[in-house]
């Protein structure tokens, strides 16, 4: 009506069309509109993958898989869901879980699941099968799937070799602490002996010093906490690996005593005396009281330095732990060979000896 008008067409198929307009009185408009060049264009359907780890693999022996899945849409993304579930070593299929991931429409999109089975009860020959399903935002909900991949539990031999890994790595890492240990205690000692012989030179400056120095000292308090840390994070995964290898029913009992044994010795490493410099130096700090702090500073280097040689005596026992298990981890390879082999051959004198089968057979019959 009046000056304008509006109206809707959705064309199903390309082509050129024609068309035209008139008044209200049915007479056409003096200049017509050219005609209409439309390219229908689908609305695909969207894409999915998994790069990481893109591939069938063993499971970590911490049982968390990271993931990476990506997915794009030519007009926007719905949601995003990681699908997977159990099959025991008997073949059952359980129940499937679904982690979904709302898109809002996003054309693309970068996702980092963490597929965590820790309380999923594995034990040895299961096997976890998980993919990814990607969901547009058309009318009718266009999905798209990836293809299924397989996370296989280790076997008691890959279990043994991946403790070893893992006491290995340990004393690495502990390795790396002592040598910050000792760098921090010898900075600390400097730090210390510097401020004792410039008191009383700090007339000039004094805010300036003042300021410089506690931003010091906050330095050295946190980098010794940082350590401290770092030695509870080892303990925990060490605790993690024991209840790991006995829930997969892998608790070997030398295996079990060593992660006891180093698990204590962890415990022992911040020990109470470093402790209680850490917090007076603390107190200190927050007293404003620079010169006790600087006095917990000194107490705390020397401290530290009896740290630094506790941890040289635990990565010796963690040496002597991964050579142990290395052991282990060799003479149960061995053994599974031997037990191969031995079934080899039992096959091998059976096809051999048609009446030695026949006789199983009716004995199994």
């Amino acid at each position: 009506s009046g000056a304008a008008f509006q109206g809707s067409w959705s064309p199903r198929v390309d082509g050129v069309f024609d068309w035209d307009f008139v008044d209200d009185q049915g007479d056409p408009a003096e200049i017509q509109p050219e005609p209409l060049m439309v390219s229908v264009v689908p609305d695909l359907a969207p894409h999915v993958g998994i790069p990481l780890p893109g591939r069938d693999t063993i499971l970590p022996l911490n049982l968390r898989q990271p993931l990476i899945l990506e997915a794009t849409d030519d007009y926007g993304l719905r949601r995003v869901e990681l699908v997977a579930y159990r099959v025991t070593s008997f073949g059952d299929r359980l129940e499937p879980t679904v982690q979904a991931m709302d898109l809002g429409g996003t054309r693309a999109a970068l996702a980092r699941p963490l597929l965590d089975l820790r309380t999923w009860g594995l034990l040895p020959g299961d096997t976890i099968r998980y993919f990814a399903r990607a969901v547009d935002n058309a009318p009718g909900a266009q999905t798209a799937v990836t293809r299924e991949y397989i996370l296989r539990m280790p076997d008691a031999v890959e279990m043994q070799r991946a403790a070893e890994e893992e006491l290995d790595d340990v004393a690495n890492r502990l390795e790396e602490l002592a040598a910050e240990a000792a760098k921090q205690a010898e900075a600390n000692r400097d730090q210390a002996m510097e401020t004792a012989a410039n008191e009383g030179q700090q007339n000039q400056r004094q805010d300036q010093a003042g300021f410089e120095e506690r931003e010091e000292l906050e330095n050295a308090l946190e980098s010794q906490e940082q350590l401290a840390s770092e030695v509870d994070s080892l303990r925990a995964e060490l605790e993690e690996l024991e209840r790991m290898m006995e829930n997969a029913g892998q608790a070997d009992p030398e295996l079990s005593d060593d992660l006891k044994e180093l698990q204590e010795l962890m415990e022992q490493l911040n020990g109470s005396d470093l402790q209680q410099r850490m917090e007076e130096l603390s107190d200190a700090l927050e007293e404003d009281d620079l010169e006790q702090a600087n006095e917990s500073l000194s107490e705390m280097a020397e401290e530290q330095e009896d740290f630094q040689a506790r941890l040289e005596e635990a990565l010796e026992r963690f040496r002597r732990a991964a050579v142990e298990q290395d052991f282990r981890a060799t003479t149960s390879e061995a053994e599974e060979l031997a037990r191969q082999e031995e079934a080899l051959a039992d096959a091998m004198r059976e096809e051999d000896n048609p009446e030695l089968r026949a006789e199983q057979q009716e004995e199994l019959a």
